[in-house]
């Protein structure tokens, strides 16, 4: 009959988040989430079965209250219930509500799905995030290349339109320098077509 160690592989059901920034810590802290009760974890499962399957028969909000009750019959928001003693300390070390609701929704897959689909979670929104920073860098890349190509047309433009002047104004002073004189025209025409008396 097989035996299994177990002691060390279920010791580490909490999660633990790295890295993450708030007012207190803009560089990153990192937060630890214990795992929650069997009973929560149980009803956590239920919950996300009723959501995937859309099973109108449960009352999926009996499940939900009784998934947040508090002490002394208060009811408590979805991260605070999630994240436990974690929410405390994130709120005080001022993390923005938009990321303690991220983190509180990747609870709620790792115990409520498994923790194979928290960690695909992960690697999908940091590919996103990657993606996002990559193409963020071409578009800037290009647009640089456009400004330069622009640049240099706008020059190689300047620099013809300068060596045109310049041939113009060349051409334009050779033909004043050498001006023909209408009388000398009209003078070599006579020349040339009045008949030479002979001599004799």
């Amino acid at each position: 009959m097989p035996e299994y160690n177990v002691g060390d592989y279920l010791a580490g059901d909490a999660i633990t988040f790295n890295g993450v920034a708030g007012e207190k810590h803009p560089g990153g802290k990192t937060y630890r989430v214990p795992a929650p009760s069997a009973e929560d974890e149980l009803r956590l499962r239920r919950i996300v079965q009723i959501e995937d399957a859309g099973d109108t028969n449960v009352d999926l909000a009996t499940e939900m209250k009784a998934l947040l009750a508090g002490p002394d019959d208060t009811e408590l928001t979805l991260p605070h219930k999630i994240l436990g003693p974690a929410y405390d300390e994130m709120t005080a070390d001022g993390v923005t509500p938009t990321k303690i609701d991220m983190l509180a929704s990747l609870v709620v897959t790792n115990y409520g799905v498994s923790q194979q689909a928290a960690e695909l979670t992960v690697a999908v929104a940091q590919g996103e995030a990657a993606a996002r920073g990559n193409r963020a860098t071409r578009r800037a890349a290009a647009k640089k290349t456009a400004r330069k190509a622009a640049a240099k047309k706008t020059s190689s433009r300047s620099s013809n339109g300068k060596a045109g002047s310049r041939g113009q104004a060349s051409r334009a002073g050779g033909a004043k320098s050498t001006p023909r004189s209408p009388a000398t025209t009209r003078g070599s025409a006579t020349s040339a077509n009045t008949p030479t008396a002979a001599t004799g």
